[in-house]
């Protein structure tokens, strides 16, 4: 993400500067030497302005932008969601007919997906949704209770293919 691509995210978001900083928990002389390109902006930044852009009612609760949303924005943000799917499996140089393969259900990519989920959501849940800077703040509180929600429905589904597929392989018995 270059400088003006950040700019131009910023103003899409109806954000100023000192806003946008505080947003991404950094100086306001961070932010603008980010926009004006003398320093890089990092693949966090870039990730968080991806969720952002998917998910602006959680960023920003009273934003203008919620009351336009539509159901055309929400299938904007589903395709922009499998664009950036698509676009992580060709960094890792991999197909996706070898990625679904590799990690089917049953799998030790699926298991270990699986436990990964069990993790980080019994970790949000134990270790940030009673942190006190979290609960203190309703806003943080309910991201961070939408992430717990997330994990556990990730888990969920995850769990719901694979002990099935573990159970029915050849080596099960």
């Amino acid at each position: 993400m270059t400088g003006d691509e950040l700019i131009a995210w910023r103003k899409r978001h109806k954000l100023t500067q000192p806003q946008a900083a505080e947003c991404f928990g950094m100086s306001l002389r961070g932010w603008q030497k980010r926009e004006a390109g003398n320093v890089p902006v990092n693949r966090e930044t870039e990730l968080a302005c991806r969720f952002i852009d998917l998910n602006p009612r959680a960023a920003f609760p009273g934003s203008p932008l919620n009351a336009s949303q539509d159901a055309n924005a929400s299938q904007a943000a589903n395709s922009e969601v499998e664009a950036l799917r698509l676009e992580l499996i060709a960094e890792r140089g991999d197909s996706e007919a070898a990625l679904q393969a590799d990690n089917a259900p049953g799998s030790f990519g699926c298991h270990e997906a699986f436990h990964m989920a069990s993790v980080f959501s019994a970790t949000v849940d134990r270790e940030l949704l009673d942190h006190g800077a979290i609960l203190a703040r309703p806003e943080w509180f309910a991201l961070a209770n939408r992430a717990f929600d997330a994990l556990f429905a990730l888990y969920q589904a995850i769990g719901a293919e694979h002990p099935e597929a573990v159970e029915n392989t050849p080596d099960a018995e």
